[in-house]
């Protein structure tokens, strides 16, 4: 293959990658006290309606260890990506949920981060493509 000239790479192409590639990481899961989640677009809304009835059931007064903290006719559960239920009271559902937000929050912004480099030629982006460095420290 012959190379005629250097060819520099459009900024929205760069940008297009970074965000591809934030999304991929957002949608691997989330590990919340050494158990991984599923974290697609449908569980994510999920997980925030959840922490939501979590934090009422809280102000409520529910106190820790109540798994019936949803339904009084059933111990609350969440299921881990293996299939297993997972029991969480209102507040552990609450911190699930805490957690999550700040799982997407971290690469959200490390997107941006990565957004604001400037490459000057198409082996950056390569490099960027196989070598994307974001945060992985899950709560």
């Amino acid at each position: 293959m012959i190379f005629l000239e250097e060819t520099k790479p459009h900024l929205s192409d760069m940008l297009i990658l970074v965000d591809r590639e934030r999304d991929r990481r957002i949608y691997l899961g989330v590990i919340f006290n050494n158990i991984f989640f599923q974290f697609d677009d449908v569980t994510r809304q999920r997980i925030i309606a959840m922490g939501a009835l979590a934090s009422i059931a809280i102000s409520q007064g529910s106190p820790a260890g109540n798994l019936r903290w949803f339904n009084p006719n059933n111990d609350f559960a969440w299921i881990a990506a293996d299939n297993t239920l997972v029991p969480m009271d209102a507040q552990t559902m609450l911190a699930f949920s805490e957690t999550a937000a700040g799982h997407e929050a971290s690469h959200i912004f490390a997107g941006r981060q990565r957004n604001k480099i400037s490459f000057s030629n198409r082996a950056q982006i390569l490099i960027l493509s196989s070598n994307f460095l974001m945060p992985m420290d899950f709560r």
